[in-house]
């Protein structure tokens, strides 16, 4: 199996937080999720992986090429924020990669089930939008993760409550992923 780069979206240098709400932090959200969460879990399943935080987002995508290959995979860790009413799980991908938008569709297929967060599906993405260089320009298929928003505290309360479902439902996706 190849591996897998996690990009904890955020952070960095500029110690960029991200979205910000009910006390939470996107960055330090996900650092936590991935590093004593996730991480566990693909050791254990034998899944090789390389975390990545970004410096600065505008070389974010040269940072990972380093380390990636085109036969590994990308997943850059993120919550959603808008307003108070906004809910759910969406999965980005470059639109003119069938290898991301196979990625992005088994993500939202087994995080939605697990999580059971609305389904805002996958939406593809161009490199003027918002995260488009980081899906355009590295070298690996590549998916930013939404799985909820901040800014939702029911949304964000059910993903914290059911974080070792969302962990085993990436590692499905990407078993899945290369598998098929």
């Amino acid at each position: 199996m190849s591996k897998v780069i996690l990009n904890i979206g955020h952070g960095g240098k500029t110690k960029d937080p991200g979205a910000c709400a009910f006390g939470l932090e996107e960055h330090a959200w996900n650092k936590e999720f991935v590093e004593t969460i996730l991480q566990p879990k693909l050791k254990e399943k034998g899944i090789e992986y390389i975390t990545v935080i970004q410096d600065t987002f505008p070389l974010l995508f040269s940072k990972i090429n380093r380390v990636a290959s085109s036969k590994d995979i990308i997943l850059s860790f993120h919550l959603n924020a808008a307003d108070a009413s906004a809910h759910g799980s969406e999965f980005l991908y470059y639109q003119r990669s069938e290898k991301s938008k196979k990625l992005a569709s088994l993500l939202d297929k087994n995080v939605v089930e697990a999580v059971g967060l609305r389904d805002r599906g996958i939406k593809p993405k161009t490199l003027a939008d918002r995260g488009g260089s980081l899906l355009v320009r590295t070298i690996s298929p590549c998916v930013i993760l939404e799985p909820a928003f901040i800014s939702n505290k029911e949304d964000i309360e059910t993903l914290t409550e059911k974080r070792e479902a969302y962990a085993d439902a990436i590692i499905k996706s990407i078993e899945e992923y290369f598998e098929g």
